[in-house]
């Protein structure tokens, strides 16, 4: 004999309504996605990067193949001092350029510019209210 209670008895359940493509984390909106109309004055400390690490391992490598006898490696210390000479005045070159503000520095405008030319163009108003 067949059971027919399953079948009698499913139709008088509600049907579950298919839920698999509702979010299940809604995204929240914490701050407006809006650019600011200013940037931060920061300071580049070192605007070019390390530019005497060469030399620095070549006087490390003499250093370890002559059990860190400093007389032997003369020639690399040499190297490295005017390499590091040479990077401060480049480094100081820079730091004008940017003080002044009034041309592109390594291929960025300072922060001073950015700010002016944010004031002549501002974001426009938005109407995302963050929750």
């Amino acid at each position: 004999m067949t059971r027919l209670t399953v079948p009698l008895f499913a139709a008088k359940r509600p049907l579950k309504k298919f839920t698999n493509y509702l979010p299940k984390h809604p995204y929240k909106i914490l701050l407006p996605p809006v650019l600011k109309n200013n940037v931060q004055n920061v300071v580049l400390s070192d605007p070019q990067g390390k530019q005497c690490l060469g030399p620095m391992s070549e006087l490390m490598q003499c250093w370890k193949n002559n059990d860190f006898a400093v007389d032997k490696c003369v020639k690399e210390n040499n190297v490295l001092q005017d390499c590091m000479k040479k990077a401060a005045i480049e480094d100081q070159k820079i730091k004008e350029k940017i003080a002044t503000g009034k041309e592109k520095v390594l291929g960025r405008y300072n922060n001073a510019a950015v700010n002016k030319m944010l004031r002549k163009f501002p974001q426009p108003p938005h109407s995302i209210k963050p929750k």
